[in-house]
């Protein structure tokens, strides 16, 4: 499972705050990576969908679509 997170950095920094996407093995119920998000938006991510092999990420606000990886 993929889990889009975090805000602005207008909220502060930490664990909860940091913009990531959170990769979850369902199986082991564990979390088994972090991508950081923070050079690729400054916007809080809302989603995250892939098409055509690639990771599209929306952020809110006056964000958008990006491409995460």
């Amino acid at each position: 499972m993929y889990i889009a997170t975090g805000f602005t950095p207008l909220h502060g920094e930490g664990e909860y705050f940091d913009r990531a996407i959170k990769v979850i093995d369902l199986k082991k119920k564990k979390l088994v990576k972090s991508i950081d998000l923070s050079k690729v938006t400054i916007n809080e991510p809302e989603d995250i969908d892939f098409y055509k092999g690639k990771c599209l990420l929306f952020a809110g606000g006056t964000g958008g679509i990006y491409q995460a990886f």
